[in-house]
């Protein structure tokens, strides 16, 4: 018999895993727009668009929701007929003008660094990205002063798998 000595794939970063229970909205994107799936974005309110999590950004910052991998994606150069881009491959959001999916509400996978726990407290990396930290994404463990704590309207619902993505719970 084999063994795993991770747990299984649960997914891919911007899944959604709870479908029943999910509200997801259509946006559009600024000039500069997310670089990954499964990443906090705001409202941008200058142009009414959706930008990533930056810098200057605190915990006083409302989070618009999460970005939703959408199947199958358009992509720069066609991978595949059509230009679709295969299951579990690229993770490159479509960019300006192209509308993208923001989860508001529902369970979705996310990459996340540390030991997530089941109800854990979910923070959000603001400072640029130095791996493994990805700006606008998630953590496990307190950033300090390169990010913050999301509300207890966010929480983990699973730890990470064995490729480092856990199920987040996100209900705005």
């Amino acid at each position: 018999m084999v063994a795993y000595t991770f747990t299984t794939p649960g997914g891919f970063p911007g899944d959604i895993t709870r479908h029943d229970f999910t509200t997801t909205t259509e946006v559009a994107l600024t000039a500069n727009p997310p670089t990954a799936f499964g990443v906090a974005v705001t409202l941008d309110a200058a142009t009414g668009a959706v930008r990533p999590i930056g810098t200057g950004d605190t915990a006083t910052t409302p989070i618009t929701g999460v970005v939703v991998r959408s199947f199958p994606m358009q992509m720069a150069t066609a991978p595949g007929p059509y230009g679709q881009t295969p299951l579990g491959q690229g993770n490159t959001p479509p960019s300006p003008p192209q509308p993208l999916d923001v989860l508001r509400r529902g369970g979705i996978r996310v990459a996340v660094v540390g030991a997530s726990a089941k109800g854990g407290t979910v923070y959000i990396w603001t400072a640029a990205t130095a791996a493994p930290h990805i700006q606008g994404g998630f953590e496990a463990v307190n950033p300090t002063t390169n990010g913050f704590a999301l509300g207890a309207n966010v929480t983990f619902n699973s730890p990470p798998d064995g490729n480092g993505t856990a199920e987040l719970y996100f209900n705005l």
